[in-house]
């Protein structure tokens, strides 16, 4: 620690606006001499969540954290939102019953929450303000109101008044519940008990869309993740197989009709499936694709995914640091934390970010 005497200060300290005046960023050319256009191509998918369309021609998937718009078939797909210019991470889409709107979750610098955006494109509005991990967004039947998790609770918001109601569920081990739908009717909602993160699945319960007392819809064997219900009452959903670690996709004709697996894969992303509206088709992601399963195939059919996007980066030059040369004399203009020891008998300061001590 350096001593000084106290007329020395005065030369030997600069405030924090000299240092600004010192440190000041070089000319905006030096900064930004170019830029350069990162080219994204993709054809396959680790993670995958998705959405069919009410008249089943289109689907809507998160990738490269955005949203974009794919034909139901297959080919190339259209961005819906720009994740670097809305500085935003879209993800778990789901489309409403009408097809006007696609509702999805999304960290935007506005809020983080449950987010509206039109079907075809546009300005997304923010529907509820939500802080969990995920929140798996649910349309009704009706299309008037949204269900998801929020703060670890079934939450539904109704789209007209922005209102929200959280549903007190009895009955179910633990109060934790995740990956809410609704049954065909619009009345109440199926949903599984579990830890929501990791990912390991649980039972399926069901519930009013008023809560109360929740009745089970499967053991907690199945170790349920992701379920569906087709318009006919037919249910899908992946089975967590704790032995092999694997994600297989189960099939039961009704809620709490016998289950059977439908898929043996083992590169199986289970965060969604998805029906044709006639019931008799199955759409999910595994090996990096997505395929479509008909209930009475063996084989799925494996729809193409094909995405591009460029994405423009500056270059950057780090500005020039402009500092005075050793053995230079600087003329102190101020200083900032004076202190004054117990004793009396020195004082402490702060300059340059470094502690000076004089007496």
């Amino acid at each position: 620690m350096r001593r000084v005497t106290l007329p020395h200060v005065a030369l030997m300290v600069l405030s924090r606006a000299a240092l600004v005046l010192a440190f000041g960023p070089a000319p905006a050319e030096a900064q930004n001499a170019g830029q350069r256009t990162i080219h994204i191509d993709t054809r396959e998918s680790t993670q995958l969540s998705f959405d069919l369309s009410p008249d089943a021609q289109w689907l809507v998937i998160d990738l490269l954290g955005q949203l974009w718009r794919l034909p139901a078939a297959g080919g190339d797909a259209h961005a819906l939102t720009d994740a670097v210019r809305d500085t935003a991470q879209d993800m778990d889409p789901r489309w409403s019953p009408d097809g006007n709107w696609i509702a999805f979750q999304s960290d935007r610098p506005e809020g983080r929450g449950v987010w509206l955006l039109p079907a075809s494109g546009g300005v997304p509005r923010l529907l509820v303000l939500a802080d969990d991990v995920r929140t798996w967004p649910a349309w009704s039947p009706d299309g008037r109101r949204v269900a998801m998790v929020r703060n670890g609770q079934l939450t539904i918001a109704d789209i007209a008044t922005g209102s929200i109601t959280e549903l007190t569920i009895a009955g179910p081990p633990g109060s934790l519940a995740s990956e809410p739908i609704w049954t065909p009717d619009g009345r109440r909602l199926v949903f599984v008990n579990a830890q929501y993160y990791p990912p390991v699945g649980g039972a399926l319960w069901q519930v009013a869309d008023t809560g109360g007392l929740a009745t089970p819809v499967t053991g907690p064997e199945l170790r349920v993740l992701a379920p569906a219900l087709s318009p006919q009452g037919r249910i899908a959903f992946f089975r967590h197989d704790t032995l092999t670690a694997k994600y297989d996709l189960w099939i039961a004709d009704s809620l709490g009709a016998p289950p059977r697996q439908v898929t043996d894969e083992f590169d199986t992303s289970p965060l969604r499936v998805r029906w044709t509206p006639d019931g008799e088709s199955v759409i999910y992601h595994a090996n990096g694709q997505l395929w479509r399963l008909g209930v009475r195939d063996s084989l799925p059919q494996q729809i193409p995914l094909h995405t591009t996007l460029d994405v423009v980066i500056r270059d950057w030059s780090a500005p020039a640091i402009l500092v005075a040369a050793p053995g230079t004399r600087i003329e102190a203009r101020g200083f900032r934390s004076l202190r004054l020891s117990p004793d009396a008998r020195r004082i402490a300061m702060i300059a340059l970010d470094t502690l000076w001590l004089f007496a």
